[in-house]
């Protein structure tokens, strides 16, 4: 499995306009597994000098940087795919994406949820469906403070 093809493989079933393929294969792309250690190791975790050299010089080395790239292009992937197969796979746009955000949840991209819900209120306002938009920014009003001022801008 690799982002591109699971990518180039949402936008053939778009194509095709096969609803089912089109989820299945946006689960797979959420699957992929990226090959990219826990970040924890760029944390300093205790008063020894040495240690904290060695993190430090790692915190922005070519791994660490090629690690971010891919991390970069998998969730640009994920929401570009989901953008456009939200309205396509369900009724409705708003259960489509409802769809994607509870796939995304469950998956290694937790953070990509808070977007998709933006992207949601973004497409309500397209519509002219101020209230919708209204009611789904709100939701943002429950939670953290970074979600809350990603939601503001």
């Amino acid at each position: 499995p690799n982002l591109r093809t699971g990518f180039n493989l949402i936008l053939c079933y778009f194509a095709t306009g096969d609803r089912e393929k089109m989820k299945k294969a946006f689960q797979k792309l959420l699957a992929v597994p990226l090959g990219i250690d826990d970040e924890d190791k760029y944390i300093v975790h205790n008063d020894d000098p040495h240690t904290n050299l060695v993190i430090e010089a790692i915190k922005n080395d070519h791994l660490r940087q090629m690690e971010q790239e891919r991390k970069a292009l998998a969730e640009r992937f994920i929401m570009t795919a989901a953008k456009l197969i939200a309205p396509a796979i369900e009724t409705s746009f708003a259960a489509g994406y409802d769809w994607c955000v509870e796939m995304v949840k469950t998956s290694q991209y937790v953070e990509l949820a808070n977007d998709l819900e933006i992207n949601k209120a973004i497409t309500y306002l397209r519509q002219k469906d101020f209230n919708q938009a209204v009611e789904t920014l709100k939701m943002f009003e429950k939670k953290e403070s970074r979600v809350k001022s990603a939601a503001a801008t």
